[in-house]
């Protein structure tokens, strides 16, 4: 199994279409754990080193998830009930907030029954489904992106391969929202905003890759990867810190 998961690690970082590379996942979510409520930082500290390495990475390891052979045991991680993928946001309001709403419950599932390792991996899958989310480059399609520079290969990759070395400030729990569904659309208003920022700010980062300027991308990816640890480092709050139901 840890050679298998070896060789999906080398085939996500190689392709193109894949989005923030297992680095900047790393970073984003350690960035994220950093600055969760201490009760949530005390609830997942045994399970940080399995999050950074392995849970983070889950729903790329899913993409064919059913040619793996465990795909029984992942397919509550790649797919909703309904069949949808949770991997990142389709912008769809409505779509967005029920791979949300499924991955809370996930959670909350897991811990009710004691099953710490698979409340781990849904936290895992929710850093993903949000930082996947707020990759400058996922802020549009992949055939938009190629009309923008089809002179540049691998452009998905290239834009997102990298963030600078960053943190963020602890984050308090969010306050204002009468229940837990409220609390969960308000992120995706985040998300969803936090993605247009990106959209607006790739034209420039593509006149950059075309004049070979890659340092010019750091202040957006550095934005952008705080932007994701801070929402990141709020649902946690949210999810595990007692946040109203």
């Amino acid at each position: 199994m840890a050679a298998l998961f070896l060789i999906v690690l080398v085939l996500a970082s190689a392709l193109p279409g894949l989005a923030w590379d297992v680095a900047p996942h790393r970073a984003i979510t350690k960035a994220a754990l950093d600055a969760v409520e201490p009760s949530v930082a005390r609830r997942l500290a045994p399970h940080t080193k399995d999050l950074l390495e392995t849970y983070v990475l889950l729903p790329d390891r899913c993409r064919d998830f059913t040619e793996q052979p465990d795909a029984v045991e992942l397919k509550p991680f790649c797919l909703r009930p309904d069949g949808n993928t949770v991997h990142s946001a389709t912008f769809d309001p409505d779509e967005d907030l029920g791979s949300l709403v499924y991955l809370y419950e996930r959670i909350l599932t897991a811990e009710s029954t004691k099953k710490e390792k698979e409340l781990a991996m849904y936290v895992g899958v929710l850093a993903h489904f949000i930082e996947d989310s707020l990759s400058p480059p996922h802020s549009i399609t992949g055939e938009e992106l190629e009309e923008m520079a089809p002179e540049i290969k691998w452009i998905h990759q290239k834009l997102e391969r990298a963030v600078p070395a960053f943190a963020i400030e602890r984050r308090k729990p969010q306050v204002g929202a009468a229940n837990m569904f409220e609390l969960l659309e308000s992120f995706v208003v985040r998300l969803h905003e936090a993605a247009a920022r990106n959209r607006g700010a790739l034209p420039g980062m593509i006149a950059a890759l075309k004049a070979g300027d890659e340092k010019a991308l750091d202040p957006v990816r550095l934005r952008a990867a705080k932007d994701t640890a801070e929402l990141l480092a709020d649902t946690l709050n949210a999810m595990l810190g007692g946040q109203p139901n």
